[in-house]
């Protein structure tokens, strides 16, 4: 069958190899301004048509030709690698690749990004709260949450860019987010842990004793403490200068600024702290003599033994793991959460929150009182007691019937 034009729309021609009839049509590339074709197979010569007809309206409308066969996975790369990795920091990076990755690709991947739907979505998005991504319980609401919104800003931008018509996820519901208890440390396991680190695998010297210290007396995150250098403490004032941070994200373990303005601070030291700082220094200065040309200065404060950053997992599974189980703490208790013991402490001591945002490099005082909302009712007992200390109002029973009102007295 000869080529004809239908209706004035495309050509259309019979295939007799496939038995089916092709309709093709003419359009202007965008990405290179030349005029291109495109093929459209079926039963019937109107139907081809139709399908064409379809797609050159879509394309007319913003939707992109040679989009159609993409699939959901290779899009994600491609707005990570051109669009997330320029915009955000390198561990912020790896946290959206992550996520994407591990609980997005091996459910949804492989689906063309077009035939996505919400529903689809939404449906994976419930199904890892119950299994996780690998199998297992044990993802948080705020990672899935996390991973709803990079995926909500990824089809957003191929929205944008007219790979899609509609960003699927805009109709997916976010998961209740159910807080997980923050594990802490009383005092009494704050100093016992603090006593055992003094002589805890004499291989690593003072390191685990300092790490513990300032973990606990600064409560400084842990990117934040093996990033610190000598020329950010001031011990005549009693001050450590946060100003850069550790890239744990990736085996490089860059330098890099602190997330936020509000992260870039300085922390008042307690005496017990600047004593332990000149201990430290002293045993880390002959430590170097005795390493020699071994020792590669980088100034840090906390370093391993060869001077170096001291690496997140190797400090984990060699120090902290065994450090834990020597003092009777369970495995479970993270570094991060020495850093949780600190906040905690100081609210439960009365410290003001505004100082303890300060303290933490949170952004607001908000922010800080949310991370620990779970001592609030303790706190709010606490501090009746002291207004009824202050105020000294009290009600003396006389008997069933009747009881007398104290003053307040002035």
């Amino acid at each position: 069958m000869a080529n004809k034009r239908f209706h004035g729309e495309g050509t259309v021609s019979f295939n007799p190899k496939r038995n089916n009839y092709e309709a093709r049509f003419s359009y202007l590339d965008p990405k290179t301004g030349k005029t291109k074709r495109k093929s459209f197979s079926a039963l019937t010569a109107r139907e081809a048509v139709s399908r064409g007809k379809q797609w050159k309206k879509e394309v007319e409308n913003g939707l992109l030709p040679n989009f159609e066969k993409i699939t959901l996975w290779e899009w994600l790369k491609f707005w990570l690698d051109n669009y997330a990795k320029n915009k955000v920091r390198e561990k912020t990076f790896a946290k959206y690749e992550s996520c994407l990755r591990c609980y997005i690709k091996p459910s949804l991947g492989n689906m063309q990004i077009r035939k996505l739907t919400g529903v689809q979505v939404q449906h994976v998005l419930n199904e890892l709260l119950e299994k996780g991504g690998k199998g297992e319980i044990g993802i948080s609401t705020s990672t899935i949450n996390a991973t709803r919104k990079y995926l909500r800003a990824a089809l957003d931008q191929a929205q944008k860019d007219g790979v899609v018509k509609k960003n699927v996820v805009e109709g997916t519901v976010a998961l209740k987010n159910v807080k997980s208890e923050i594990n802490i440390l009383t005092f009494e396991q704050s100093n016992e842990l603090i006593r055992v680190s003094k002589n805890f695998k004499l291989e690593y010297g003072q390191v685990p004793f300092i790490f513990i210290v300032l973990a606990l007396e600064t409560g400084m995150r842990f990117g934040e403490l093996i990033g610190l250098k000598w020329d950010c403490v001031d011990l005549e004032n009693g001050l450590i200068y946060v100003k850069r941070t550790i890239n744990t994200s990736k085996p490089s373990l860059n330098f890099q600024d602190t997330k936020t303005a509000k992260s870039r601070r300085q922390i008042s030291l307690m005496e017990s702290t600047i004593r332990a700082l000149k201990i430290y220094r002293a045993w880390q200065n002959a430590h170097k003599e005795k390493l020699g040309d071994k020792y590669h200065e980088n100034d840090l404060v906390i370093t391993n033994i060869f001077g170096n950053v001291l690496h997140p997992s190797n400090f984990t599974r060699r120090i902290f793991k065994p450090l834990l189980k020597k003092v009777g703490i369970s495995e479970s208790f993270r570094a991060h959460d020495l850093r949780h013991t600190h906040a905690s402490q100081l609210l439960m001591s009365g410290v003001n929150p505004k100082i303890v945002q300060e303290r933490m490099g949170h952004a607001t005082v908000a922010m800080t009182l949310n991370t620990y909302s779970h001592l609030l009712p303790n706190l709010q007992g606490e501090a009746i007691k002291s207004l009824e200390k202050t105020i000294n109002f009290h009600v003396k029973k006389s008997n069933e019937k009747e009881c007398e009102i104290g003053e307040i007295q002035q």
